[in-house]
């Protein structure tokens, strides 16, 4: 039965009309007042169901990994009005995008969900009309055809788009920092992760989450702050940013150990050679610089484009990667670790550059910028790998999988992982409620840390969230 096959009737001094549903001579005026719980569908002219943009032109796996709808598809237009319910809307009949076994336990999955939600709907209703003895009869009718109209949903096959998994993934732990998280590090010889927020520096213990040591609390700065730490043993760390030198501190204490080098501007990194003789940072007007650990010598200098604002970098065995700016696009541009001669692989963005990582064999660099690109590169030849649109609000923290096959990268509220060979979305779920500027996989690629800018760091399992698509921006 449809709406505009129903007829209501009207009590008039001449007996009984009928007219109708929804179809009055004119605007029709209601003095229905509104039920707690209870949701009216319309008082005026219906108008035919339409399908909603998102369920035309988004498939179900493109739901799933959050993809923005285009400017188009924000708004319905006006000469469209939907005729579905706010608790559970009228589910789109779902375009196949794959036969395999996994999507067809997805949508099984989904569909029960949504029967269940409309089976409790369905009682909170049948109670409202059976045991509301002030409900009018024309609320009453209403009532009666949206429980006929229910079934209708279940039988167009489709389901609402939800997830693929009825909860939230749940992280290892979260902590806290004072301020926006700039970088995350697993510790290379112990079961400790560093975490570098602008303000303070803090070592935690990921069996456990607590914290076992914190730096000094340093007042916000644009021009002060922690900017980069790192471990260079279990005991020691790497420091810079917070003083116009590169610190060795403790990692125990963050007792200083000793400085090294002197410059006019705060340092933005600090890499050193594998032998630790040697130190390259970017300091003063964005110089980049290699000097000698122990007396301060500089070997060469190279002046750069380097975008200090975002301060994106990444260093391999061979080479030194800074995201840089332009004119009318932002790029990332490789220097030799040994000569600070500049290669002439530039990889260039439409938007700046927010993340950069090499992978662990030295064959593979990727970016991500602004615009929400992800680009992969090969370093011997330069050749463009891959190139996909991770997240149309913005791609951020990027990080290689031990395996080399897999990526993550941090998007507007959560991280996405990819698989390289397979061009696929692997797992996609939110974790912070802002951008994630920083991402790293454990060495044995069995966990992942994710720094935010909205002042947390959390520790997730990869073995819980294989297939997890739950991310919405």
């Amino acid at each position: 039965m449809s709406f505009r096959q129903c007829r209501t009737f009207q009590h008039c001094p001449s007996g009984l009309h009928h007219k109708r549903a929804g179809s009055p001579d004119r605007p029709a005026a209601t003095n229905l007042r509104s039920v707690p719980g209870s949701q009216q569908l319309r008082t005026g002219r219906s108008h035919p169901v339409a399908s909603h943009p998102v369920s035309r032109r988004r498939s179900y796996l493109q739901i799933q990994a959050g993809e923005r709808l285009p400017e188009e598809d924000s708004h319905l237009s006006d000469q469209t009005n939907l005729q579905t319910h706010p608790l559970v809307a009228s589910p789109p009949r779902l375009q196949a995008t794959s036969s395999t076994r996994e999507d067809a336990s997805t949508l099984a999955r989904d569909k029960t969900l949504y029967k269940y939600s409309t089976f409790r709907i369905t009682l909170d209703y049948t109670k409202e009309i059976t045991m509301n003895p002030k409900m009018s009869a024309a609320h009453r009718f209403d009532k009666r055809l949206y429980l006929l109209y229910l079934p209708l949903c279940l039988a167009t096959g489709g389901c609402s788009p939800t997830s693929n998994s009825t909860h939230d993934p749940q992280p290892v732990f979260k902590v806290e920092s004072p301020a926006g998280v700039n970088y995350v590090r697993f510790s290379p010889t112990s079961d400790n992760c560093l975490i570098v927020a602008e303000t303070q520096i803090q070592v935690v213990d990921r069996s456990s989450g607590k914290t076992k040591s914190l730096s000094e609390l340093l007042p916000f700065s644009l021009t002060n702050g922690f900017r980069f730490a790192d471990f260079l043993t279990e005991d020691e760390l790497i420091v810079a940013g917070n003083s116009s030198s590169v610190q060795l501190l403790g990692a125990n204490r963050f007792e200083s150990i000793r400085e090294i080098g002197r410059f006019a501007e705060n340092p933005h990194f600090a890499y050193l050679t594998v032998d630790k003789a040697d130190l390259v940072t970017v300091a003063d007007k964005n110089i980049l610089r290699r000097i000698n650990c122990e007396t301060s010598q500089k070997k060469w200098n190279t002046k750069t484009k380097f975008d200090d604002i975002f301060s994106v970098h990444s260093c391999s065995q061979d080479w030194i990667a800074l995201g840089e700016h332009a004119s009318d696009c932002g790029r990332a541009c490789l220097y030799s670790f040994s000569t600070g001669i500049q290669s002439d692989l530039v990889i260039e963005h439409e938007d700046r550059v927010r993340g950069i990582a090499f992978s662990r064999d030295n064959r593979l660099i990727a970016t991500t910028s602004e615009s929400g690109t992800l680009k992969i590169h090969e370093l011997e030849t330069g050749e463009q790998k891959w190139e996909t649109v991770s997240d149309s609000h913005g791609a951020f923290g990027v990080d290689f999988h031990p395996d080399g096959d897999r990526i993550a990268v941090g998007c507007m509220r959560g991280v996405k992982i990819w698989s390289i060979s397979q061009r696929k979305l692997l797992a996609a779920w939110n974790a912070h409620s802002w951008f994630v500027r920083t991402v790293q996989f454990s060495s044995d690629g069995k966990q992942l840390l994710s720094g935010s800018a909205d002042k947390t760091t959390a520790l997730w399992n990869l073995s819980n969230l294989d297939g997890v698509l739950r991310y919405r921006p």
